[in-house]
């Protein structure tokens, strides 16, 4: 005798040709395939990324120490003109 919870059981019908169940398989796994890849391409431009980032940092520090620089050779600038004056009103 069967009983209800036997008829709701999950089966495999033998009516399924094999055919589509190579086919499910092969889609199954070029979807693992290209998952993979796109792995492998997300963690390059992560670390390209990262790259960037330390780049702009080292950049920025570049640019805060020129500033730097202009701001002391105008100062320079300011001292040798400064010096020049008084050596030529002698």
């Amino acid at each position: 005798m069967k009983t209800k919870t036997d008829s709701r059981r999950w089966q495999i019908d033998r009516r399924i040709p094999l055919a589509i169940i190579a086919a499910l398989l092969s889609q199954v796994a070029a979807m693992l395939i290209w998952a993979t890849q796109l792995e492998a391409r997300v963690m390059t431009l992560e670390g390209g990324m990262r790259d960037l980032r330390q780049i702009s940092e080292r950049l920025g520090r570049m640019e805060e120490r020129m500033e730097g620089l202009e701001d002391d050779l105008t100062a320079i600038r300011q001292q040798l003109d400064r010096l020049v004056g008084s050596l030529v009103r002698r």
